[in-house]
């Protein structure tokens, strides 16, 4: 039985990042006979965007701190969703490791360890760390199990790229998530890496069903998931869709609820949070908006008629997080201005058996890939 340690973005209080730490651990247990654990890392830069308050010294986020306080409750309670589906679900190493440096030596438990997936190669992101490029790891096989470099690229975002190809040659395995990733990846190192498929994609809707109690939801709604809800603009135009539809919208996020005090447009804060919450609204919604690469993911694995929304203005003309899935599912058509969903038909349908047999399609490379490493 082969010893496997994940070093990932287990701790943020994310939806995408907890659910995909589960899927990867679950897929090697339960179909590998692993033995895999989390390695229970987390740096300075996570545990501070993640904690209550942000404790980045910027104007901005100090009044966005100050708008929080009255929500403290709610944000609470958010928080122990969250923390609950870590203890429930996840087979920790240990303790929590906060420095780098506790890091060394742990690697000599495992035969293999694996960094990813989510946007664990994103060197630019607040919890960046060269941990997660296996750095500390002298004594395992090291493998990259679908990390995302998050529209960053190395060579021209990093002060030492050379540092970065280093660590990546001497992976034993690789893949990435998206094609702007590989392509950067062939630049930097000069290898040829594969694209496979996010570990949430792993699992079939009755795998996540049967693994965890997704309950159901008897009222009708619109589930709104974004990673961002600060512009009045768009949530004035989700408060349309909710008037045209006749559909309460939700969404799962206290903090930025409060913050940007999203009840001024009907939207209402649902009863609990953390990756549960986010699969019973993904799993009953009868419509899902989203702007979440994760968001994406479980509308299409739960068949919902769903949306996926875009700025009007392209920040990053290098993102290819959204649409490198919609075009794995064969979906994007639905990856829409969001000031375009009010003269649309929300509730067309969509040919699900297609985007079926692209999910299985990359599902089946996803599984040869982890053959490879498993079977070495």
């Amino acid at each position: 039985m082969k010893k496997i340690g994940i070093i990932t973005f287990h701790a943020s209080l994310n939806c995408g990042s907890m659910l995909q730490t589960y899927a990867l651990q679950e897929v090697l247990r339960r179909k590998y006979n692993a033995d895999v654990e989390i390695i229970n890392y987390s740096n300075k830069g996570q545990r501070q965007y993640y904690a209550f308050l942000d404790m980045k010294l910027r104007p901005r986020v100090q009044k966005a701190n100050l708008k929080a306080i009255p929500y403290w409750g709610e944000m609470k309670s958010v928080r122990n969703d969250y923390q609950s589906f870590a203890k429930d679900n996840f087979v920790l190493s240990g303790d929590l490791l906060k420095k780098y440096s506790q890091l060394e030596g742990i690697d000599e438990k495992y035969d293999i360890v694996i960094a990813g997936g989510d946007q664990v190669w994103n060197i630019k992101c607040r919890d960046a760390d060269d941990a997660y490029f296996l750095s500390f790891v002298k004594n395992a096989k090291k493998v990259s199990y679908s990390p995302s470099m998050g529209a960053m690229n190395v060579m021209k975002y990093a002060a030492e790229p050379e540092k970065y190809a280093n660590y990546i040659k001497d992976f034993n395995y690789l893949s990435i998530r998206e094609p702007n990733g590989q392509k950067w990846v062939k630049e930097l190192t000069g290898l040829d890496i594969p694209i496979v498929a996010d570990p949430t994609m792993l699992l079939t809707v009755d795998e996540w069903t049967n693994y965890l109690q997704i309950e159901e939801v008897k009222e009708k709604f619109i589930f709104y998931y974004a990673f961002s809800y600060e512009k009045d603009s768009n949530n004035q135009i989700i408060q349309q869709i909710s008037e045209k539809t006749g559909l309460p919208v939700y969404v799962i996020d206290a903090k930025s609820w409060g913050v940007n005090r999203l009840d001024r447009f009907g939207i209402k804060l649902y009863h609990k949070s953390g990756p549960l919450a986010f699969l019973e609204l993904m799993k009953n919604a009868q419509l899902v908006i989203t702007q979440s690469f994760h968001g994406t993911v479980f509308a299409s694995l739960f068949h919902r008629n769903f949306w996926s929304i875009r700025n009007r203005v392209v920040v990053n003309k290098e993102d290819d997080r959204a649409t490198s899935i919609m075009n794995q599912v064969g979906l994007l058509d639905r990856y829409q201005v969001i000031d375009d969903l009010v003269n649309i038909d929300l509730f067309q349908e969509i040919d699900y058996e297609s985007v079926d047999r692209n999910i299985e399609r990359l599902r089946k490379d996803a599984y040869s890939y982890i053959d490879k490493f498993m079977n070495d």
